[in-house]
């Protein structure tokens, strides 16, 4: 607002910052892992990608494809409005890799997955409603996004104890021993 105004600006400034926020987010997922796998291979992420690419695609397909049709304007306010929700299918299926390959129950991670769910949904349905020239501002669908931004807070803040963490390893060492 204080860059552009009452002039009203689309796609705005605003949003290279909220693109940005994936970019962060994404790297978020890479250090939360690292730092909590032992051994940490590269393989495991490429493993991870083709599924998650494959994933997203599929996603992207479904979703994307009646928003095309229905979209109009120009080039830069389409690429806007479907860069948010193929970020957010991509975080989803980076997110869902990382948890798999970590194969952790921890409280914050349930907290960062509803957060980054929330955020796909609003982004999605705001793309719909959209394309569909419904989307009506100070709506329910208007609490999807600080309502995301809570729970990824929440995830910061929860903090797994050593002995939660070192129950864990033991019962997954036992359930892989038992393979």
């Amino acid at each position: 607002s204080l860059v552009v105004g009452d002039r009203d600006i689309y796609p705005s400034p605003a949003d290279g910052l909220w693109l940005l926020f994936y970019v962060l987010m994404y790297l978020a997922i890479v250090h939360l892992v690292k730092a909590r796998m032992a051994r940490f291979l590269p393989s495991l992420w490429l493993d991870g990608a083709v599924g998650g690419l494959g994933a997203a695609s599929l996603a992207a397909a479904l979703v994307l494809q009646p928003v095309l049709t229905q979209t109009q304007g120009s080039v830069p306010v389409v690429l806007t409005n479907l860069a948010y929700p193929v970020a957010d299918i991509l975080l989803v299926t980076f997110l869902v890799t990382a948890w798999t390959a970590m194969g952790t129950r921890n409280p914050s991670w349930w907290l960062f997955a509803a957060g980054v769910v929330v955020l796909c949904v609003g982004d999605i349905r705001f793309l719909f409603a959209e394309a569909a020239d419904a989307y009506v501002e100070g709506g329910l669908l208007d609490i999807t996004w600080p309502l995301s931004a809570v729970l990824v807070g929440l995830a910061a803040c929860v903090r797994q104890s050593d002995r939660v963490a070192a129950e864990f390893h033991a019962g997954w060492q036992r359930r892989r021993n038992r393979l």
